[in-house]
């Protein structure tokens, strides 16, 4: 009896996540073909149920009684090779993360590039030679163009990917990629938050186009330029960033290792002090980036380099006040939740595994891995708001150490396949319906 009470809420969890998976399946591919929102909706309950974007996983995962493996292998790459409306299904993913309140309040958007390393492969179609940042090296591969939504309490999910290429037909530029991202996101959620991008993204270009978008961003620094300064004078801002005093302080807790003999002894816990200060320059029009000057305030902080380095941070936020330029400085800390998003496509999900002989199905195979995750963030926001005793019990089964994370997508996905993998019949059984004609 006591057995049988343990299963029944594994047995409810099972169809409560089949059933929101159908769900939120039918919601975001509404408009499109019968085949393929069927195509859509064995796409993500495969990649869910297998915790892979490989063709050959998501087949046994999805493979009915009285089918072949090879058949729904080669079903599943047909239907890769037909157009998708890729822009209507990320439209009606990010409205459906609109409805649910997702963002919230005070959203910010992290954006950055990313790559697929594809070493060793030969035969993809306009594969291209990328900076794979794991290693510091170029590589064969493809590179990626990541928006993600980041809660303040920090939960985060990727708003659009897209992979492309440059040798690609019908490229112009990774700018106009870029573009493409920003304006969808842009066109769902409007122009709200503050947009947080890398040192990569320090680019005149990129200002221009963010002030005209009257879009809110911070952007790290890195390159040498000469700027005009608010006393007129016109020097180098390197210089003056080396030589600028900085009145603020903020308390800085960090942590390091201590070695002793060769092994490591225990952490340490270090309390410093952070230095930060602002000022305001002027960009003026250079090698046709710029058209007319613009003006940027400018957060410098000292302390969080490692090699005691100072950093500054672009912004076109009118800052008046040292407490604001910290709030900008932490608005920055926020962008690594988009290196988090991007590590778990790729440890969680495999998308660096992917093996597809089209370049346009590698690409539709990248959005239906984004929105996969959007459909776990889905199901577990549903059992946080109406099945609070459910998701206690999944939470338990998943942190048996009462180790939580602040992503804790890597341990719930595992244990949701786990708990799809019990189900003993087939998913075009049980539940009635499930993953079966519409």
């Amino acid at each position: 009896m006591l057995a049988r009470k343990k299963e029944l809420p594994a047995r409810k969890l099972i169809n409560v996540l089949k059933g929101k998976i159908t769900e939120f399946s039918d919601k975001i591919s509404a408009g499109q073909k019968t085949t393929q929102r069927r195509f859509i909706r064995e796409a993500i309950y495969g990649i869910l149920q297998s915790g892979s974007s490989v063709l050959s996983k998501m087949a046994r995962a999805i493979q009915p009684a009285g089918t072949t493996f090879h058949g729904v292998e080669k079903r599943l790459g047909y239907e890769l090779q037909n157009k998708l409306a890729e822009n209507a299904l990320r439209d009606n993913a990010n409205d459906l993360l609109l409805r649910n309140a997702f963002l919230g309040a005070d959203p910010t958007f992290a954006l950055d590039l990313t790559d697929i390393n594809k070493e060793g492969s030969h035969v993809f179609e306009y594969m291209d030679r990328v900076h794979d940042g794991s290693t510091n090296s170029v590589v064969d591969g493809f590179l990626n163009v990541i928006i993600e939504g980041i809660q303040k309490r920090g939960e985060h999910l990727p708003l659009y990917l897209e992979m492309f290429s440059t040798k690609a037909k019908g490229f112009v530029s990774i700018n106009t990629e870029i573009k493409k991202g920003v304006e969808r996101v842009v066109h769902t959620f409007g122009r709200i938050g503050n947009w947080v991008m890398d040192r990569g993204f320090d680019s005149s270009w990129i200002f221009q186009y963010f002030n005209k978008m009257k879009l809110s961003f911070v952007v790290r620094g890195c390159k040498a330029r000469n700027v005009e300064f608010d006393d007129g004078s016109f020097g180098s801002l390197h210089a003056y960033i080396a030589r600028a005093e900085l009145p603020g302080r903020y308390p800085f807790f960090h942590y390091y290792v201590l070695r002793k003999n060769g092994r490591k002894n225990r952490w340490v816990k270090k309390k410093g002090n952070i230095k930060y200060g602002y000022c305001t320059v002027t960009l003026l029009p250079n090698h046709g980036h710029l058209t007319e000057p613009l003006s940027l305030q400018v957060v410098i902080v000292e302390g969080i380099d490692g090699k005691g380095n100072r950093s500054y941070f672009f912004t076109n936020v009118q800052i008046t006040s040292l407490t604001e330029a910290l709030r900008i400085a932490k608005l920055y800390g926020r962008r690594w939740g988009c290196e988090e998003g991007i590590r778990f496509l790729k440890q969680a999900l495999s998308i660096e595994d992917i093996r597809v002989q089209s370049y346009h199905a590698f690409q539709q195979l990248i959005v239906l891995t984004q929105l996969s995750l959007i459909a776990l963030w889905y199901c577990l926001r549903y059992l946080q708001w109406r099945q609070k005793k459910l998701y206690c019990w999944l939470t338990d089964f998943s942190f048996f150490r009462k180790e939580r994370p602040k992503f804790l997508y890597y341990k719930l996905l595992e244990s949701i396949q786990k708990l799809l993998l019990l189900d003993l019949f087939s998913p075009y059984n049980s539940p009635p319906g499930f993953l079966g004609k519409l």
